[in-house]
This record gives C-alpha cells, sequence and structure tokens, in this order.
C-alpha cells in the first residue's frame, strides 16, 4: 500500500519530490477512472489524464486507498476474461494465471472497484452495485486453493491499511463502497482459520453501518443481489459469531451459562463482545435487506403479476422478490447462553441509571454484545426470557429504592409494593381508579393484590385469582370492550 500524504508534507530531495508526485498523480488517475466510469476512449485520449493533472495543480486532498503506482488497466481485462465461461473448444484456463489474477483482485484496491461488472459501460451508483456475481463465483472456483489462500492475505494488508486511513471517502463514494462486497465474497472467510481476517471486514462494515448513506446502499445493494449472495455472506457471519462465543465458553471454563458474572468473562475474552458486535452490524444490513426483499414480495402490484402469470401457466422470475427465513438470523450460541442475554440487559441498564446514552457512542468504552440493538438474532423464547429478566431487574431496583428512601427519610412511609385493594364486586372499577393514582414509576414494582374485606395474604394465590375474575369481567359483553362473532364463534375487539 502507499505511504500517507504526510509523507509529502516536508520539503523532500528532488528526487523524493517527484516520487511523491507522480505517486499523486496515480492516486488522483486511479480516483478519477472510478468515480467518473471513464471509458476506455476517455482513458486512451488523455482526458483522463489531462483532469489528473489539473486537479494536482488545485491542491485538492490525495484520494485515500488507491496504490500511487502506475495502473494496469490490461489487468482488470484478464481479470473479467478468467471469469468467463468457458465455451466448447476453448483453451483450458491456467491455474496459476487465474490464481495471479485473484491475488491482484484482492490485494489492489482499484481492481475490487472495476473488475467484475454485470455491465462494463455503465457506472456503480448507490442503487446498483454493478457486480456480476456469477462470474466472481466461477473466478473464485477455477482458483486454486494456494492462490485463495496467498489472495487472503494480500486481503488483510488492504483491509488493514484502510482501516487505518479511515473510511470517510469509503462511505461517501458507491463505487468504492462496491469493493467490499466482494471483500465479503472471497471463499476463504468461511475457513475459522481465517476468521482473523474477516473481523477486520466487520470492523470495516461496522464502521460503514455507523453512516447512514453508506449503510443505505449495502442494504439496497444486498436487497437486489441473487439470494445466495445474502445467504452465504450471513452463514458466514453466523457461523463466526458461534465459534467465537463457544471458544471463549471453552477458553473460561463456563459451568454455568445463566450467570451474568459468565456472560462478562466471555465477553472479555480476546475482545469477544466487540467481534460479536461488528459481526452483528452487517447482519443488521442483511436483515434491512432481506425486510425489503419480503416487503415486494409481498407488494400487490407484484402479487397480480405472479398471479396473472399463474394463469397464463408461467411464473414470475424476480430474483429480488425471494426472501429468507427470518429464523435464519436467529444464532443459537446467543440463545443458549442466558447469561450472555443477562450481561447485556445489565449493561444497558446501568448505562439509563447513570443517564449515558445508549448506545455509547465511544465504541471502545461498551462492554456489550450488541444483541439489544439486534434482537433479530434471538428466539421469541429469547425475547421473552429477557423481558422477563428485565422486569425483575426493575422490580428488584424499585424496591430498593423505596426501602433506602424509607430508611433515609424520618417518618417517610413508602411501600415497596404497587398495593391494589379492590372489592370483589366492584373489580374493574376499583382497580381503574386505584392505577390512576400512581405514577408510571410506581408500575414497576411487584404487584400485591388486597380483596377488601379478606386477610388472605396475597403470596400468588390472591393475584392469580385477581387476574381471572379481572379477565371475566373484560370479556363480558356488557362490558363493551370485545363483542362475539356468531359466524366464527369468536371474540373481538368491539368496533
Amino acid at each position: 500500500m502507499a505511504s500517507s500524504q504526510e509523507d509529502c508534507k516536508q520539503p523532500p530531495p528532488q528526487d523524493e519530490s517527484q516520487r511523491c508526485a507522480k505517486e499523486r498523480f496515480h492516486r488522483i488517475y486511479a480516483e478519477l477512472i472510478v468515480e467518473t466510469n471513464a471509458t476506455a476512449e476517455d482513458i486512451s485520449s488523455g482526458q483522463v489524464a489531462i483532469k489528473a493533472v489539473q486537479h494536482m495543480k488545485s491542491n485538492r486532498p490525495v484520494p485515500k486507498y488507491f496504490a500511487g503506482t502506475p495502473l494496469s488497466l490490461e489487468v482488470v481485462k484478464a481479470i473479467d476474461e478468467a471469469a468467463l465461461p468457458c465455451e466448447e473448444g476453448d483453451a483450458e484456463l491456467d491455474e496459476e494465471m487465474v490464481g495471479t489474477q485473484v491475488a491482484q483482485l484482492f490485494g489492489d484496491f482499484f481492481h475490487l472497484c472495476t473488475a467484475l461488472k454485470a455491465r462494463p459501460g455503465e457506472p456503480v451508483t448507490a442503487e446498483d452495485a454493478n457486480f456480476d456475481t456469477q462470474r466472481f463465483d466461477r473466478l473464485l472456483d477455477t482458483a486454486p486453493a494456494e492462490a485463495l489462500d496467498s489472495s487472503l492475505e494480500v486481503l488483510g494488508v488492504l483491509v488493514d491499511a484502510i482501516l487505518s486511513q479511515g473510511c470517510d471517502e469509503l462511505a461517501a463514494s458507491p463505487p468504492k463502497l462496491r469493493a467490499v462486497l466482494l471483500m465479503l465474497g472471497h471463499r476463504g472467510l468461511q475457513d475459522p482459520t481465517n476468521f482473523e481476517i474477516l473481523k477486520k471486514i466487520l470492523e470495516l462494515a461496522s464502521r460503514l453501518h455507523a453512516v447512514p448513506s453508506a449503510r443505505d446502499t449495502l442494504v439496497r445493494w444486498y436487497s437486489a443481489l441473487p439470494l445466495e449472495v445474502l445467504d452465504h455472506h450471513l452463514a458466514q457471519v453466523n457461523q463466526l459469531v458461534t465459534l467465537s462465543l463457544m471458544d471463549a465458553q471453552f477458553a473460561c471454563e463456563c459451568s454455568n451459562t445463566t450467570s451474568v458474572e459468565e456472560g462478562m468473562e466471555i465477553a472479555k475474552y480476546d475482545n469477544c463482545a466487540l467481534h460479536v458486535r461488528y459481526a452483528l452490524r452487517l447482519m443488521d444490513m442483511l436483515w434491512r435487506a432481506n425486510k425489503q426483499r419480503q416487503a415486494r414480495n409481498q407488494d400487490w402490484r407484484n402479487r397480480r403479476k405472479a398471479q396473472r402469470l399463474h394463469q397464463q401457466g408461467e411464473a414470475l422470475e424476480d430474483e429480488s422478490l425471494s426472501f429468507l427465513p427470518f429464523a435464519q438470523f436467529h444464532n443459537d450460541a446467543i440463545n443458549e447462553c442466558e447469561g450472555i442475554l443477562k450481561h447485556d440487559l445489565k449493561e444497558i441498564l446501568e448505562m439509563q441509571h447513570t443517564g449515558k446514552p445508549f448506545p455509547n457512542p465511544e465504541e471502545k468504552l461498551r462492554k456489550d454484545y450488541g444483541i439489544i440493538e439486534c434482537a433479530f438474532v434471538l428466539t421469541a423464547v429469547s425475547k421473552v426470557r429477557m423481558l422477563s429478566i428485565e422486569l425483575l431487574l426493575m422490580q428488584r431496583e424499585e424496591v430498593r429504592a423505596a426501602m433506602v428512601m424509607q430508611a433515609t427519610l424520618s417518618g417517610a412511609r413508602t411501600s415497596p409494593f404497587l398495593v391494589l385493594k379492590v372489592r370483589r364486586n366492584a373489580i374493574m372499577e376499583d382497580t381503574l381508579q386505584q392505577l390512576a393514582l400512581y405514577d408510571a414509576q410506581a408500575y414497576k414494582k411487584p404487584l400485591k393484590v388486597v380483596f377488601d374485606g379478606e386477610e388472605a395474604l396475597d403470596e400468588g394465590g390472591v393475584k392469580k385469582e385477581f387476574f381471572q375474575l379481572l379477565v371475566e369481567e373484560l370479556f363480558k359483553e356488557d362490558f363493551g370492550m370485545f363483542e362475539r362473532i356468531e359466524e366464527s364463534r369468536n371474540i373481538w375487539f368491539n368496533k
């Protein structure tokens, strides 16, 4: 990767000055080709070079990410040709040559931006990544295993360079942002031995997720690409989350996965919580894209079109209308470890109690896994469990606060419970009247019910009977909240 712009700030010797000028020219030249979708005619006529010189004279900032070496458009052409399907009679591709081209693709930012376009003459936009996924897959299928391994190494170096330079220019430019799609498609990232490189790319994706325009562009691209791309990237990230959590549990010798302390230990091990957060943010973009695909699938216009074609004996063939089952976004390792769920709830409640913003804008200060932001990884059972845990924690906090107030303020009588004293023959009226006397904070206290004129202690049985009587009263037709539908013999809200 080329040296940073700061290298050229100090007055260098003449040879060094010329080197810096050439490097700057090549970076500007590469960016102009990418951003303007320059044609071969524009390049051969020298128009792009003239614009690059003009940009140099205007003292505009040197573009990031591009190498400061002369470009070879023949490399891009060779990559595209290697990905073409072989026809009968064609000579077999040289595996060594294909391996070289794969390494050139993943080791150079310019190649990731310009190679393997579905429509070479058209630009990359925020609506269309112009990415030929079939040719991309064919190229990787043809490459030998050694070439894939070596291309991963140069990809890791490239991602490190992008992270060190900052993602602002990447997030602001769809033609540059396209490179991230190709990075995530590398087959070698499925191998757990290459997870360190995948973690770097996920950090890059996490930074882009924080920029709404970049996040929305990636979401639109994923919603339009073939469904197997979405499926492949989701499975890849889900696997990393699962294996990272399992490795951390094994390393921490966790015997009680329901303990919040175990959740904290897992979070600290090898920055596990941080890497899970990065992964969940990419999954969030995939989730949003899947929701868009589902919305298109259920749009009445597409449904009507499909019905008409079905009547003609045809099927609606539109890849963008297919979507993944949402259960596919669930992560078993997260759902099966209650300590992780408790840990995230504890972190959030502590932030709320201290008045800190959630999520904390300072990424390094966060200790949670990011599960609350990305609840799509949870099953319905886990969501109910988290709500129950949250309710229990809030009730304990309210009881503690009431007892502290009673102990510190002499003469103050503050009940740690929300007490309802009701008459059996006016249970609805008494309940509504008494609930109106309490503020919202009191609703977090544990509930105690007393029936007027009865001395029974509420140890659970009285409260259960209270709700049974209350529900019976609610469903009475003379109360007016519900009505009976004779056709279906069901009860529904009264219109």
